[in-house]
């Protein structure tokens, strides 16, 4: 049996309860850390919200102790609140809640990312912000004249240094990190993945090559959820999901659709049975999604990996 723990995470300190009630409250730093490890059972499991960055000390300290540690998105516990009629939000009750969530839905732990990941994962925040200005910067420069035309080239300037920067400790990183740098080169061999595409899902989508395919879609924003009641058939669309991911995937696919016969041959297809642009885009997103998925678990490159396919889908082989 599993003792199940639930850890409000806040700024300063840590609200620790089980499902019967609160345990007790310590500062969310190394000596409260210390303390939360002497206290749990030996056969506790943890279970707090992933709060940006206040819940990485304690995640990693518990991980150092062996304590098995589950982080579960806010949206889901509050749902889970919700459906009790718990509308009350304090820190005692989120604890509490979360202990009995844990004991109710018996999550994995999770597994806590390296040190390389960690960083990849901030410079990757942090270049989506850079990039993000960058655009406004572009699009308000156009209107500009004189003094202030010439601060905003500063600032496109200055930003596109950083970015180079931050571009090139990425590389580093990815190189530093043996499994990192094969899964990052194997990604750019496929049509319509280049560096940039390549290291972003790296480090957005980590779990790309393991675990099961549908739920990688799931993961990944691209399985469309069916709407059904009855008689009622609806639309079936895209929810949930890393959107970031989706994004990506979404680019790659575009560029893909012009690059590679296999997506090519899909894509047309789809656009003769009377699907619009962008709603055949969807699907090639998704077969790309799978095709890398099996050439990152078997370890292939993209042009590898068809001549497996091929090879597997061959009479002979079929017969055998």
């Amino acid at each position: 049996m599993t003792t199940w723990i639930g850890v409000d995470v806040g700024k300063w300190d840590l609200v620790v309860a089980g499902e019967t009630g609160p345990r007790c409250r310590v500062q969310n730093d190394d000596a409260g850390w210390a303390h939360l490890a002497e206290q749990v059972p030996a056969d506790a499991q943890l279970v707090l919200e992933a709060t940006g960055i206040y819940h990485w000390g304690v995640w990693t300290a518990m991980s150092e102790r062996e304590i098995p540690v589950s982080v579960v998105p806010p949206v889901w516990a509050r749902d889970y609140a919700r459906s009790f009629g718990r509308w009350a939000k304090t820190d005692r009750v989120d604890a509490q809640l979360l202990a009995r969530y844990g004991a109710d839905r018996q999550p994995a732990p999770s597994r806590l990312p390296s040190p390389v990941q960690r960083e990849l994962q901030a410079l990757q925040r942090c270049r989506d912000d850079l990039v993000r200005d960058q655009t406004q910067l572009r699009l308000r420069i156009q209107t500009m004249t004189g003094l202030p035309q010439e601060v905003m080239q500063a600032l496109l300037d200055l930003l596109a240094t950083k970015l180079a920067q931050i571009e090139a400790r990425m590389t580093d990183l990815l190189a530093s990190d043996a499994d990192l740098l094969t899964r990052w080169q194997r990604l750019q061999t496929v049509p319509g993945i280049g560096p940039v595409i390549a290291t972003a899902l790296v480090v957005r989508l980590p779990e790309l090559g393991t675990g099961d395919g549908a739920k990688l879609t799931a993961l990944a924003g691209l399985a469309p959820h069916p709407q059904e009641s009855g008689t009622h058939q609806g639309y079936r669309a895209m929810r949930g999901g890393r959107r970031a991911v989706t994004r990506l995937l979404f680019l790659a696919a575009r560029t893909a659709i012009r690059c590679s016969p296999v997506i090519a041959t899909f894509y047309r297809r789809l656009r003769e049975r009377g699907k619009l642009g962008k709603v055949a885009l969807l699907p090639c997103a998704r077969k790309l999604l799978r095709l890398v998925h099996a050439m990152l678990r078997d370890g292939l490159d993209w042009t590898a990996l068809h001549v497996v396919q091929q090879a597997t889908s061959s009479p002979e082989v079929l017969a055998a």
